[in-house]
């Protein structure tokens, strides 16, 4: 039986008992009121035993209603638990909602900024293939006009060392024609040339120089020295190339040498001529 049910049960005993006094009060002076008194003191028993376990079966429904408050605060307890553990699940869900959609906007950004970095990659590397095109063009060029510069420089030293044969042809013949027109002269003017074309003492090397500077005391300074192969006491010979003053100068001994410099002093001159500054000096003249 459920609680609602003994609650219905104890009141319809309670009415009971009720209508039997209400039936004492009216038959109170009847003369059935022994007969009744006894009826109503059976009843009063039976109300009082119905009370007793009316009264049981109240504390026993209080009991099984503790019971089942208890019960119900024990589920409403889980159900608040379970409430607060859901909730709590919840919030931890929407937080991890909220750093998932948190990572998506920044995997976003950096998705956005790696696009604009591969884009600007992509520039450097478009204007670096043009750098590196326009090196190699560059390169290609300096190759052909380094092959062109060998060429030309090739051809130079060509024409140079052709130059030189040829100059040292010019020369061998200049230095022949001076002492063809220094013999020439001096039998003209009817004096003997003291200097001999090929003095003592000549240098180990072949050397060819230039007069510096020249003095009235006889001295004069030479544009090379020991470097040359030239040492003190050599004798050297001094000339002048002029078109219009060609001649044979004398000659000169060496009387201080320096690695670049020498100092000489003439012995013989051809002539009243005297050497000057810009005059050749060399080791030995051939003649014919």
């Amino acid at each position: 039986m459920t609680i609602l049910g003994k609650i219905m049960a104890i009141f319809v005993l309670i009415l009971s008992f009720a209508q039997g006094a209400l039936t004492v009060m009216l038959f109170a002076s009847s003369g059935q009121w022994v007969a009744q008194n006894k009826l109503l003191v059976n009843q009063v028993k039976t109300a009082t035993a119905s009370a007793s376990q009316f009264q049981d079966q109240v504390e026993q429904v209080k009991a099984e209603a503790k019971n089942e408050k208890a019960a119900l605060d024990a589920r409403v307890a889980k159900l608040e638990q379970d409430v607060k553990t859901q909730t709590a699940l919840t919030e931890g869900v929407e937080r991890q909602l909220s750093d998932e959609k948190q990572k998506v906007l920044i995997a976003e950004s950096t998705s956005r900024q790696a696009g604009i970095e591969a884009k600007l990659r992509q520039a450097d590397n478009d204007r670096m293939i043009g750098v590196v095109k326009e090196r190699d063009n560059q390169i290609a060029l300096l190759v052909i006009s380094n092959k062109k510069e060998r060429e030309d420089r090739l051809n130079a030293e060509i024409a140079m060392k052709s130059a030189l044969i040829r100059a040292q042809a010019m020369e061998e013949r200049l230095r022949d024609a001076v002492m063809e027109i220094a013999k020439q002269k001096n039998q003209a003017s009817g004096t003997t040339t003291v200097a001999k074309t090929n003095g003592p003492n000549p240098p180990a090397e072949n050397v060819e120089g230039l007069v510096s500077e020249a003095d009235k005391s006889g001295l004069i300074e030479i544009t090379i020295g020991s470097d040359a192969g030239l040492k003190k006491g050599d004798m050297l010979q001094v000339y002048r190339l002029d078109p219009k003053d060609t001649k044979y100068l004398g000659q000169v001994k060496l009387v201080e040498v320096t690695p670049t410099e020498a100092v000489a002093q003439r012995l013989t001159t051809v002539g009243d001529s005297a050497p000057k500054a810009g005059d050749n000096v060399t080791n030995e003249i051939h003649g014919k």
